[in-house]
C-alpha cells in the first residue's frame, strides 16, 4: 500500500510527459526567452550582492553574509537632528496667520483667486518666452490693468480687512 501511494498518478505522469514534449518541441522559443534573461541575471542582479562588500565590515572567516552592516553603531537620528539646527536662524518670526472670512467673502475670494492665479500663470508663461516684454511699460501696465480688472483690488480689499480683523 506505502509503494503504491508513493507512485505518480496517471495525471499527474500525463503532465510531465507534456511538459517535456512541449519544451522539447519550442526549445527555440525557450532560447529567445531565456538569453535575456540569463544575461539580466548574470550582469544586473548578481553584481549587486557584491556592491555589498563596499558597505560591509567585511571578515573573510565569516564571508559577506555573516559580516556586520558598517555604520550599526552610527546614530543617524542625532546626526539629521544636530544638522538642522544650521536653518534654525532662517526661520521667520512673523507667520502669516490664517484669517477667518465669512462666507459671501470666502466665496468671493475663491472666485478671485482662481481667476487672478489662472492669469498670472498665463503672463508669466508670455513673459518669459518673449511674448509679452517685462521691460516695456505698455505690455507691464496692460498687465496691471488686466489684474485690476479682474479683480484684485477687491480681493485685497477682503483680505486686509480679516487681517484687521485679526489683529
Amino acid at each position: 500500500m506505502a509503494s503504491e501511494s508513493l507512485a505518480p498518478s496517471a495525471a499527474h505522469t500525463r503532465r510531465r510527459s507534456r511538459l517535456l514534449r512541449d519544451l522539447a518541441r519550442y526549445y527555440r522559443l525557450h532560447l529567445i526567452i531565456g538569453l535575456p534573461v540569463t544575461w539580466f541575471i548574470v550582469f544586473k542582479y548578481l553584481p549587486m550582492y557584491g556592491a555589498q562588500i563596499a558597505f560591509r565590515d567585511f571578515a573573510a572567516a565569516k564571508s559577506i553574509w555573516g559580516s556586520s552592516w558598517v555604520g550599526d553603531e552610527f546614530n543617524y537620528e542625532g546626526f539629521l537632528i544636530d544638522s538642522s539646527h544650521v536653518y534654525y536662524d532662517h526661520i521667520p518670526e512673523v507667520w502669516v496667520p490664517r484669517m477667518a472670512l465669512g462666507v459671501e467673502d470666502a466665496k468671493t475670494v475663491s472666485e478671485i483667486r482662481s481667476v487672478v492665479n489662472d492669469f498670472v500663470y498665463e503672463s508669466a508663461a508670455k513673459f518669459v518666452t518673449g511674448r509679452l516684454d517685462i521691460n516695456d511699460d505698455n505690455d507691464w501696465n496692460n498687465f496691471l490693468a488686466e489684474l485690476d480688472k479682474i479683480g484684485l483690488p477687491q480681493y485685497l480689499e477682503i483680505m486686509n480687512a480679516a487681517y484687521e480683523a485679526y489683529k
